[in-house]
């Protein structure tokens, strides 16, 4: 019996398996990635609805009168109990919390469902994954450096917020303590760290 023939071009794969100079670990980098990912206009649209929540809370604010009321007994119903809406506009770490309470149910959600589950499905549809495709990028590398990539954008849509919302509500209703709902105040050393937990 004899061995099996190949085809030349087989030979010459077998002969030289990579190409000179051919580093999988250098396809792909993740800077490439990212500033393809801030490019595009999801992005940008994104950190835009992020960074105006909390101007039009403080303008939604202004237009309503202050959530606690100026009467006594608006926004409590005239009983004790209050929420977190009722001392928004107490201090900058109130106006905060509330942005981050406002928008944690829903908006929050939406950057890290934008990043990580459009990231290949968008370029699948676009026609342009084919092209990373064609090139010789390993598919781990490319699914790894769209998912790093990814969960570093939706980490920066969720320390935006509330970046943004200190900023505007120490500009718009000063620094001051934390003050809780159920009574008591937290100072600011410990509410920018418990803010962060958030």
């Amino acid at each position: 019996m004899s061995a099996p023939v190949q085809p030349p071009e087989a030979r010459v794969a077998s002969e030289h398996p990579e190409a000179a100079g051919y580093r999988a670990g250098r396809t792909l980098p993740l800077r490439v990635e990212a500033m393809r990912q801030l490019r595009r206009r999801r992005t940008l649209l994104m950190g835009g609805v992020l960074t105006a929540l909390p101007f039009i809370l403080i303008i939604a604010f202004a237009i309503g009168g202050t959530p606690d009321g100026e009467d006594g007994g608006g926004g409590r119903g005239g009983g004790s109990r209050i929420n977190l809406m009722d001392v928004a506009t107490e201090s900058a770490a109130n106006f905060a919390a509330t942005s981050l309470f406002v928008s944690a149910g829903f908006l929050l959600v939406i950057p890290v469902a934008l990043f990580c589950g459009d990231t290949v499905a968008s370029e699948a549809s676009w026609s342009s994954l084919r092209y990373l495709l064609a090139a010789p990028v390993p598919r781990v590398r490319l699914l790894w450096s769209k998912l790093v990539v990814a969960l570093g954008f939706s980490l920066a849509a969720m320390v935006l917020l509330p970046v943004v919302a200190l900023a505007a509500g120490t500009a718009a209703y000063g620094w001051g303590p934390l003050k809780l709902p159920t009574g008591g105040a937290l100072s600011a050393g410990d509410t920018v760290p418990r803010l962060a937990l958030v």
